[in-house]
Parts: structure tokens; C-alpha cells; sequence
């Protein structure tokens, strides 16, 4: 116990409890630092929990609200350490186990919980609907530089806002995409989702309304840039190769056109198919010198033939 303690004058003490007196509850509970709870206060004087707190009813004393009251639990040390080693043992896990299943189990808690959570968005989640609000589409490869993020926090925030359904999803060529597909999630806003953005946008303090303005900037100046598919050596050789010939062609026609080996050329034109550069389907080829003459013929697909400068 910190502090020299007041007693007062022990005439206007009780005889029972000589040391519960307004004075030192006073001193106890709010001035003591760190500030002493009702079962601090009842151990020192001897009174029951019960009788303390109706001591401190009669005599005007506040008492502190929860957060108060965890806030000091925390800057007393002992009671720090006790808290923490009761939370992390077994019974209390298991405690709060049972008391969560039967809080989700209750359907009307359920609705209530969804109702509050359909109303809560966070920064990133607000930035990516202003975003989707401002241009016609998102792909998750074009927020990433933007947001300044890594790729797995924006997925799941699209995820999320895809299931509320604040923002709907089909799938579309990215051509600014460095994977081998292309066909990737283009994301919408919803009406929900532009509602919902509206009555946010008056909440925001000034720098979050600044830092909005300045990705959507950013991200203007990322979609003006020429668009550009990246492909590798091999990959640009075959290309070049199918387009001067102009038709379709097998695989055994690149190994004839190319100095490549074989592998090399079926994992490009299988990347080329992937991201589809390329169309593949299975024919017959009759200058084939192999036991089967069904080979793989390959044409550029439309996405193929809008290339420039490979």
C-alpha cells in the first residue's frame, strides 16, 4: 500500500472499523496512486465488499466506470501480472469459450452483431471504395501501389467488401498484370456501397479526406501511363514468330522457326495460352513424323492481336 495514510480523528471512528472513514476512502480510492479497488479498501479495514460500497454511497464518493477501472488495474504491477496469468489459463479460456457460443448462437444477437458490423468500414476498406467510386473498376494488381499495401491486407479488404456487398466482381483482362493470367477480378461499387461511402466521407477528419484525394490522384497517373504487357525472352520470340506468319500454327512449327529447345518452347507458349495471349486447341497435323499426328495448334487471341511493340 502506497502513501502515508490520514487516519484522522479516531473519535469519529466506528469501533468496528476504525480505519473506514470518508476521509481515507477518499484518499484510497482516488488520490493513492495507483488508486485502490473495493476489495483493496475492504481487506485494509477489515468491512465486507459490501459494506465499503454502501459506505461510499452514503458519503458522495464516485466510483470509477469500467475503463477507469481497467486502466488503473494496469498500472499497478501485481495486478497486472495476475490479471494476465488469469486470462491466459486454461478455465478462464475455456469461460469465455462457452460464453461466446452462446452469445453467437442467439439469432437475434447475430442480427444485431451484423447490423453494427455492416456499418463499420476501415481506412483501407474506405479507400478502396472511394476509389472504386471514382473510377469505373478495380483490379487488386492496380491497388497495390496505390495503397501503398501488400497484396494479401488489399485482398482480404476486397473479399470482405465483396461479401457485404458493397462492391460486385467479374472477371475482365488486366493488361497491366505481371502474372500469367490476365482474366483477373475486376471490382464495381454497389448502390450499398456508394450509400454507405456518402455517409462516411462527412465523418472524415480533414487528412483522411487529403490522403483520398491523393491516391485517386495517384492512381489517375498509373492508369495514363501506355499500357504494356511484360513477357519474357523466349515468350517475345514466339510471339513475333506467330505474327509475321500470320496464321496458326502447331508446336512442331516453332521448333523448326525458334532456337530453342523443346521444353523451353512448351512452357512459353503454355504461359502465352494461361494469360491468354494465345488460343490452343488439339488437330490433327498431317506433315507430323510422330506416332500420334494430334498436336496443338496455336492462334493469337483478341487480346493477342490489340499487342504493340513486343
Amino acid at each position: 500500500m502506497k502513501g502515508n495514510l490520514d487516519i484522522g480523528d479516531f473519535k469519529k471512528l466506528s469501533s468496528d472499523y476504525p480505519l473506514l472513514t470518508a476521509k481515507n476512502l477518499q484518499y484510497w480510492y482516488w488520490e493513492c496512486e495507483p488508486g485502490h479497488s473495493l476489495l483493496d479498501i475492504a481487506k485494509v479495514t477489515g468491512a465486507s465488499y459490501s459494506r465499503v460500497q454502501r459506505f461510499m454511497e452514503k458519503h458522495g464518493i464516485p466510483r470509477r466506470d469500467k475503463s477507469e477501472a481497467n486502466k488503473n488495474r494496469f498500472e499497478c504491477e501485481f495486478k497486472k501480472s495476475a490479471f494476465l496469468e488469469t486470462m491466459q489459463s486454461e478455465e478462464f479460456r475455456a469461460k469465455i469459450s462457452i460464453a461466446s457460443k452462446k452469445v453467437w448462437s442467439d439469432p437475434q444477437n447475430r442480427k444485431k452483431m451484423a447490423v453494427i458490423a455492416q456499418n463499420k468500414l476501415s481506412e483501407k476498406q474506405i479507400d478502396i471504395l472511394y476509389l472504386a467510386s471514382r473510377f469505373d473498376g478495380l483490379f487488386q494488381a492496380d491497388l497495390v501501389p496505390v495503397l501503398k499495401k501488400d497484396s494479401t491486407n488489399i485482398s482480404g479488404a476486397l473479399k470482405t467488401l465483396f461479401e457485404r456487398g458493397l462492391l460486385r466482381r467479374e472477371k475482365c483482362d488486366n493488361l497491366n498484370t505481371k502474372s500469367y493470367r490476365s482474366l483477373q477480378f475486376k471490382y464495381f461499387i454497389t448502390k450499398g456501397g456508394r450509400d454507405i461511402l456518402t455517409s462516411r466521407l462527412s465523418e472524415l477528419i480533414p487528412e483522411h479526406k487529403k490522403r483520398l484525394s491523393d491516391r485517386a490522384v495517384l492512381y489517375t497517373n498509373l492508369k495514363e501511363k501506355i499500357v504494356r504487357i511484360s513477357f519474357g525472352e523466349n515468350q517475345k520470340k514466339l510471339l513475333k514468330v506467330i505474327i509475321e506468319c500470320g496464321r496458326p500454327m502447331f508446336i512442331s512449327n516453332f521448333y523448326a522457326a525458334v532456337n530453342l529447345d523443346s521444353k523451353a518452347i512448351c512452357k512459353a507458349l503454355t504461359r502465352l495460352s494461361m494469360r491468354r495471349i494465345l488460343y490452343r486447341v488439339r488437330e490433327r497435323n498431317n506433315n507430323s513424323l510422330r506416332d500420334n499426328p494430334y498436336q496443338y495448334i496455336y492462334s493469337l487471341s483478341e487480346l493477342g492481336e490489340r499487342l504493340e511493340d513486343i
